[in-house]
C-alpha cells in the first residue's frame, strides 16, 4: 500500500514535468539559474518605461511652450489699440440700439392695443402670485403660467412691429452688425497671423514631433509589459516546477526509508 502511494507521487511529478509550462520554464530556469543579473525582459520594460517618462516630459514641456507662444500673442493682439477701437465700437452700437429699443418702445405707450396687452399681462402675472400665496394647485398654477405665457406674446409682437418700421432702430441694428463683423475680421486675420509666426510654427512642429515619438514609446512601452508578464509566468511555473520536485524527492526519500526498514526487519527475521 505504502509503495503504491509513492508510486503515485512519482507519476504525479512526472506528469508535471512533462506540462507544456513547466517544460518551457525548465528551459528558462536553466537559462537563469545561478544568474543574479536583472533579466532582458525587467531590463527592457525598465529602459522602455523610462524612455516613455522622457518623452512625455518632453512633450509636455512643448506643448506648455507652444500654448505660453499663443497667449502671449493673443494677449498682445488684444492690447493692441486697433483691437480695443473695434471692441468699443461693438459695446457703444450695442449701447445705441438698446437706447433706439427703449425710445421705440416709450412710442408704443400712445398705442390703445399695446397698452390693453401690457394691462392683460400685468394682470396674469398678478393671478401668478395670489395663487402662490393662496397656496393653489399645481393645475391652478400651470393654467395660470400658461395664460400669461401666451399674453406675453401680444406686447412683443407689438414691440417687434415697431422696431421694424423704425429707422432709428434699423439704423441702430445695422451699426451693430458691422461693428461685430469688423470684430471677427480682425480675429481672423490675427488667427492667420499666428499660424504664419515662425515662432509658433516652430513650437508647432517640434510638439508634432515629439507627439510622434511618445506614439512609439507607447507602443515599445507596451510590448516591454507584455514580455516582462510573460517572464512573469515563466517564473511563476519555475516555482511550480522546483515544489513539485521537492515533493517527488521527499517522496523517494521516505519510499527508501520505508524500504530499507522493511529490509532490515526481514533479515532481522531470518536471523531470529
Amino acid at each position: 500500500m505504502v509503495r503504491f502511494r509513492y508510486t503515485a507521487l512519482i507519476l504525479l511529478f512526472l506528469a508535471l514535468l512533462a506540462s507544456p509550462s513547466l517544460a518551457q520554464a525548465r528551459r528558462g530556469g536553466r537559462r537563469g539559474a545561478g544568474n543574479d543579473q536583472p533579466t532582458t525582459a525587467a531590463t527592457s520594460g525598465s529602459t522602455a518605461d523610462a524612455k516613455r517618462a522622457s518623452i512625455q516630459t518632453e512633450f509636455n514641456t512643448a506643448t506648455q511652450h507652444l500654448e505660453d507662444l499663443k497667449k502671449a500673442r493673443r494677449t498682445e493682439f488684444e492690447s493692441s489699440d486697433e483691437y480695443k477701437a473695434a471692441r468699443q465700437a461693438v459695446e457703444d452700437a450695442t449701447t445705441a440700439l438698446n437706447k433706439a429699443r427703449d425710445q421705440a418702445r416709450a412710442n408704443l405707450k400712445s398705442n390703445a392695443d399695446y397698452q390693453a396687452a401690457l394691462n392683460q399681462l400685468a394682470a396674469a402675472k398678478k393671478r401668478i402670485a395670489d395663487l402662490k400665496a393662496s397656496n393653489a394647485s399645481h393645475q391652478e398654477l400651470d393654467a395660470a403660467t400658461t395664460d400669461a405665457f401666451n399674453k406675453s406674446a401680444v406686447p412683443e409682437r407689438l414691440e417687434t412691429a415697431a422696431f421694424a418700421a423704425d429707422p432709428a432702430v434699423q439704423k441702430a441694428i445695422a451699426d451693430l452688425k458691422a461693428a461685430k463683423d469688423n470684430s471677427t475680421q480682425l480675429i481672423a486675420a490675427n488667427d492667420r497671423k499666428l499660424k504664419e509666426d515662425p515662432e509658433i510654427v516652430a513650437a508647432t512642429a517640434q510638439r508634432d514631433t515629439l507627439k510622434t515619438k511618445l506614439a512609439a514609446a507607447n507602443v515599445d512601452s507596451s510590448a516591454a509589459d507584455k514580455e516582462k508578464a510573460k517572464k512573469d509566468e515563466l517564473d511563476a511555473a519555475e516555482l511550480e516546477r522546483r515544489r513539485a520536485i521537492a515533493a517527488a524527492e521527499r517522496a523517494e526519500a521516505e519510499r527508501k526509508r520505508l524500504e530499507n526498514e522493511r529490509i532490515n526487519r526481514r533479515e532481522n527475521n531470518r536471523t531470529n
